[in-house]
This record gives C-alpha cells, sequence and structure tokens, in this order.
C-alpha cells in the first residue's frame, strides 16, 4: 500500500509536468489550434472576494505570527495546537493525535480564544471543562492564520478557504503511515458567471495504534454565496464526527482512570451578508452562527467497583451567535468594532468589543476592549512596537481582564511583556520578558477527573527566538522560554522549540519557479510539569522529541513524507499516557485548474 502511494505521487507529479509542458508548447505555437477551438474555451476570469473577516495588523518585536494556506500544510502540523506551539508562553497538551489537545498561555488553559471567520468558537463540548479542543479545528478548511499575542491571551484568527477563478479548481491529498495511519482529502471550487460561488469538500483520517489512543475523524465542507462589487452574501457548513478508542494507563500499577472512548459530532455553520472588503476601505458585515455537538459516547455507569464518576454521554450542547461587524482602514490607521449576540440554554449575553491600531513605517500600535457578558470579564489591551532602524525593533504590551461583577475566584489579572528584536542579514534574534501578576487556570479534567484548579502568584518568564535564513538557503526558527519558578502547576519550566531547514525554489536550474525543496529537522525539549491533585501532583517527563520533513513541489504538485518522534523514545506530555512511537506519514497533494 505505501509503495503504491509512493508510485501513484510520482506519476501524478510527472503527470502535471507533461501537462504543463504541452501547455506551454500549445502557448508558443497557436498554429496548433484552430480559431474556432480556441474561441470556444473560456476564459478564465477573477471573480470579487466572498465576505472574509478582518484581521489584526499589529507587529510585535519577536515577529508576526500568520501563516498562509501553504505554510500551514509546509509547517508538519497536524492540529492548530501544534501549529502554535512556537509561540514563547504557550504549549500544548495532548495524548495522541486523535485524543484532546488543549493550549496553556502563560500557565492557565483560558487564556486561548479561537475566531472562525469572525465568530468566536465556545467550548461546548461538557468533557472538557471550560476549554476549547484545538484537535477539533480542521487545518485543511483554513486559508489564513492570524495569532494576536496579547500581552494576556493569544487571540487566534481563522479565515476558511475560498476561491476567486471561474475555473474550476480541484484538489486532491492521499497520504499513509504506520500504525495504519491513511488520510484521504478532497477540494472543489468555482466560481460563475455572475459572481456566484461553490465550494466542496471532505477528509477522512484515520490512525490504529495498538499502545496508545486510536480512531479516524470525518470532516465535510460546503459553502455557497455570491459576490459582486462591494456585495457580498455566502453560508457555510462543516461537520466533523471524531470516533476514538479510550487510553489506558502506560502504568499497569497506575489506577487512576483511563481515556475514555469518544463518539462526537460537531458542526459549525453560519450564514453572512457583506459591503466592502476588511482588508480595503470601509466595510459592514452582519453574521448568525450556530455551533452544535452531539455525544454518543459509550456510557461509563456509575457507582462501578472502579469508584469512576458516571459520565456525561448522549447530550446534544447548541449556542448561536449573531454578531454585527464593522470597521474602515485608510493608509496604516485601521478600527473595527463588533456586538456579539450569544445565546446559551435559554440565556443572552451581549459582548461589545473594539479595536484600534496603527501600522505603517517605523511604528506599529494596537489597542482592543471588550466587555465578554458570557463569562463576566471586561478585557483590556495594548502594544507598541517602535523600529527607530530596519534592523531594530522593541516592543512593550499589556493587557488587564477584571470581572464586572464581584468575584473572589477570579480576581483582576494585570499582565505585562517587553521585547527587543535585531535584525542580522536575513536573521531576526529575539528575546523579552513576560510577567502574569496573578496566575489561575481550570484544571484539564478531560484527561483526568482528578486534577484540581490551580490558583497562584505572579508567574515571570522570558524568551528568545532566532528566525529567518542565515546562509543562502538554509534557515534556523527557534523559540526558548524560561519560567522564574520551577514546579509550577500545568507549564515546564523550559520550552525550547527548533527547526533547522532548507527551503529552496533552486532558480538557478528552475528559474520559473516550478520546482521547490523543504526539507527541515524538527526538535522539541521540556522539562517537566506538575499535575496537582487532592493532596499531591503528578509529573510528566522531562523529554527530547525529533522530527522531520522532507516536501518537494513540481508545478501544482508536492510530494512530502514526515518522520515523526524519530528516537522511539516512550516519553509522557501528560501523566499516565506515553505518546505515540516512532511514525511515518508521508503523500501527496495534487491541485489543477480545469
Amino acid at each position: 500500500m505505501k509503495g503504491m502511494v509512493l508510485i501513484l505521487g510520482l506519476a501524478l507529479i510527472g503527470r502535471a509536468a507533461e501537462a504543463q509542458v504541452a501547455d506551454s508548447t500549445a502557448r508558443a505555437d497557436t498554429s496548433v489550434v484552430p480559431i474556432a477551438v480556441a474561441d470556444s474555451v473560456p476564459k478564465d476570469t477573477v471573480k470579487a472576494p466572498l465576505a472574509q473577516a478582518p484581521l489584526p495588523t499589529y507587529q510585535s518585536a519577536a515577529g508576526t505570527w500568520r501563516w498562509e494556506r501553504e505554510d500551514i500544510f509546509r509547517s508538519g502540523a497536524t492540529t492548530l495546537a501544534e501549529l502554535l506551539d512556537v509561540i514563547p508562553g504557550y504549549v500544548t497538551y495532548s495524548a495522541s493525535a486523535v485524543a484532546p489537545a488543549v493550549g496553556n498561555y502563560l500557565g492557565s488553559f483560558g487564556r486561548v480564544r479561537v475566531f472562525m471567520d469572525g465568530l468566536e468558537i465556545d467550548p461546548i463540548d461538557s468533557r472538557m471543562g471550560g476549554m476549547l479542543d484545538l484537535s477539533f479545528i480542521q487545518l485543511w478548511l483554513l486559508e489564513t492564520v492570524v495569532v494576536e499575542r496579547t500581552a494576556g491571551e493569544l487571540r487566534v484568527h481563522l479565515r476558511t478557504w475560498t476561491d476567486r477563478r471561474t475555473s474550476a479548481a480541484t484538489r486532491i491529498d492521499v497520504a499513509t503511515g504506520d500504525l495504519k495511519t491513511n488520510s484521504f482529502r478532497g477540494y472543489y471550487a468555482k466560481r460563475f458567471k455572475h459572481g456566484e460561488a461553490l465550494q466542496v469538500g471532505a477528509q477522512q483520517w484515520s490512525m490504529d495504534d495498538q499502545r496508545n489512543i486510536d480512531g479516524d475523524v470525518v470532516t465535510v465542507f460546503g459553502r455557497a454565496g455570491w459576490a459582486s462589487g462591494n456585495w457580498k452574501f455566502d453560508a457555510m457548513l462543516s461537520r466533523t464526527r471524531r470516533s476514538s478508542s479510550g487510553q489506558p494507563r502506560s502504568d499497569e500499577d497506575d489506577t487512576r482512570p483511563v481515556l475514555t472512548p469518544q463518539q462526537l459530532r460537531e458542526t459549525q455553520s453560519y450564514a453572512r451578508f457583506g459591503y466592502g472588503d476588511p482588508d480595503v476601505g470601509t466595510w459592514l458585515q452582519v453574521m448568525a452562527g450556530r455551533f452544535e455537538l452531539d455525544e454518543t459516547s459509550p456510557k461509563r455507569p456509575g457507582g462501578a467497583a472502579d469508584g469512576l464518576p458516571r459520565d456525561s454521554v448522549d447530550t446534544t450542547a447548541v449556542r448561536t451567535q449573531f454578531v454585527l461587524s464593522g470597521g474602515s482602514r485608510r493608509g496604516g490607521l485601521h478600527g473595527d468594532g463588533a456586538l456579539r449576540l450569544r445565546r446559551v440554554e435559554g440565556e443572552q449575553y451581549l459582548s461589545p468589543s473594539v479595536r484600534l491600531g496603527y501600522d505603517r513605517g517605523w511604528l506599529s500600535t494596537t489597542f482592543h476592549a471588550e466587555q465578554a457578558a458570557d463569562d463576566s470579564l471586561r478585557r483590556i489591551d495594548g502594544a507598541v512596537t517602535i523600529r527607530p532602524f530596519d534592523f531594530v525593533a522593541l516592543g512593550v504590551a499589556a493587557s488587564r481582564s477584571s470581572p464586572t461583577e464581584s468575584d473572589d475566584l477570579r480576581p483582576a489579572s494585570l499582565a505585562l511583556r517587553a521585547e527587543a528584536g535585531l535584525r542580522l542579514g536575513r536573521t531576526w534574534l529575539t528575546g523579552g520578558v513576560m510577567r502574569l501578576d496573578t496566575t489561575r487556570t481550570l484544571a484539564p479534567t478531560v484527561f483526568d477527573t482528578g486534577y484540581v484548579d490551580f490558583a497562584g502568584g505572579s508567574r515571570t518568564g522570558i524568551f528568545a527566538g532566532i528566525h529567518g535564513k542565515f546562509w543562502r538557503d538554509v534557515g534556523l526558527d527557534i523559540t526558548a522560554t524560561r519560567w522564574a519558578d520551577e514546579d509550577e502547576a500545568y507549564m515546564p519550566q523550559y520550552v525550547v522549540q527548533s527547526r533547522l531547514y532548507l527551503d529552496t525554489w533552486w532558480l538557478s536550474r528552475f528559474p520559473t519557479h516550478n520546482f521547490r525543496i523543504l526539507a527541515a529537522i524538527q526538535h522539541e525539549y521540556r522539562t517537566e510539569s506538575a499535575f496537582p491533585i487532592a493532596g499531591a501532583a503528578l509529573q510528566t517527563d522531562q523529554y527530547r522529541w525529533w522530527g522531520s520533513l522532507l516536501e518537494l513541489r513540481l508545478y501544482d504538485a508536492a510530494i512530502w513524507w514526515q518522520f515523526r518522534n524519530l528516537q522511539n523514545g516512550p516519553f509522557i506530555r501528560i501523566p499516565g499516557f506515553e505518546v505515540p512511537p516512532a511514525t511515518n506519514f508521508y503523500g501527496i497533494r495534487w491541485s489543477f485548474i480545469n
């Protein structure tokens, strides 16, 4: 099976190359094409873009965290949680590729928020204990990912994939690997004569790891819309079903609860009407969205001999969200605001927010204020970066969150950050310090209902990074974070993410940009972190994780190979659960325009 996929991939790349050469020859010698036939071929035209959500443009001294569609696939990340791992102060906790994944920022699980096409994705899965499951957000649906890295939280803004060409765009992705890992994915998009749009896509991903958790994930996606000039309308539906087995503890003497089996189906949908484009000029949008989660996981009866609590299963959770937003962009100055109305279990919550900023030349600033009625928090944050020279950047940021009602369990919190960047050639050296005056976090009970919430004092960390190419097409990306105190709950003292890569178009041989090579070695290092339970604390492992990624692109086809956990070392990111062993995963992505 694996050999067949590789052969198929090479054959498809060769077929794409032949088609491209034939197409180039035909264009060079027009005499071989009869005039009547040439006139009958419809011309490929570009239509007005569909409505899209605004994206923050603030540039911090430590870099801009933004991934376009191809960057997402070339990163090697399989989940949104893995994509975010390069951000200072952020850590992902997950037991497997098909297990829940939660993001921790500044030592707290409640400081990562995700917005898709302008709708905030709320944590509606009761097993997650008020946290987002970042593994459920499908990367293959996305066109752009931008992280608004404030001093106090991460706001992750996602734009789903759209298309503007009247020629049908099709793409097929096929992959296979160890542990019976298989993935199949297909896309289709087309714009029509009067601005109508149609997009469909589907993915099936499965894994069978006898030592760890296994399961499969199936997602279907569809969008229909229309855009002409400044007026736009679209409706989107995305449905993901995940079926996963339970995962036993790696230590046979450990009698604590296992990670239980799951049968989940999540549906996201919205209808959106808009005027203008948030990237240029004045714009206005009205949206109505719906989030629904159906859980039919196997029941675990209460009062059983093992003493484990009953699971909440056979449940359906629904949230609706209405958003009125608008703004304007003129030169480097931009501003936008939103009124967000949520309906949760018969209650209504209205949350207004505003963002102002300026980004041009030597100055980049941003200010954001929000009053979130659903969690009774008022958030204010701002940041300023100055670039007195093209090789120097200095920045400061501050965030404050406070309850709108008296709440002893959630006091006001202040977060600060200062950072600097220095460019040497094409490489940026960055570093800084971040501080949170009060640390409070929910417990990740999705992994173990015995974990307890944590409340502590201030937390201070320093971070440093190296980003960019330092010799020809060879580059290095490193992000390292160190927290001042050891044994802090839910946060390792040291975290290092590294990537040494070769990324070249080989223009001396292929001057038309028809060939590209990416070869990378990836490394992650973490020290232990404590997961507190009543009267004690469980520990994760200190570990080093190695991986590799190779991708060859020829015209519109890319064949890739990823090797994870090269050293095949069993280690624990979450107490009691080992990560998957050494795993090969490889396949092909092939796009073509009809």
